[in-house]
């Protein structure tokens, strides 16, 4: 797209660029740590998970270009459901859409192929 950015948000507002793959698609990568909690559950944290336990989230999230001040053309919600810690690295895949809570593709966060 001309004249927008496109990226993983991370919470101070700023966009991180994705690779594209051979296949078209972009490939996001970040870091999550899990933390166990006292009640047994865990809380996932770092700069780029969003929302509290039970409902975090990951933010693909486009603008027009002009940094953090720049209002949002549309916020898409990644679910970390499933993520808690066990797998050193999960991976998934989602459907760009024009904003809100995007289902995850396939078999949700799952292991790379080959790992």
């Amino acid at each position: 797209m001309h004249g927008v950015v496109f990226g993983l948000q991370d919470k101070s507002g700023s966009l991180q660029d994705g690779a594209e793959q051979p296949d078209g698609s972009l490939r996001f990568d970040g870091e999550i740590t899990a933390v166990n909690l006292a009640n047994g559950g865990i809380s996932l944290r770092g700069p780029i998970v969003h929302g509290r336990p039970g409902g975090f989230f990951l933010y693909l999230s486009s603008r027009s270009p002009g940094g953090s001040a720049a209002p949002w053309a549309f916020r898409l919600k990644v679910p970390l459901e499933g993520v808690d810690g066990t797998a050193p690295v999960l991976e998934a895949r989602v459907r760009a859409t024009g904003g809100g809570t995007v289902p995850l593709l396939g078999g949700g966060w799952t292991p790379p192929a080959g790992r």
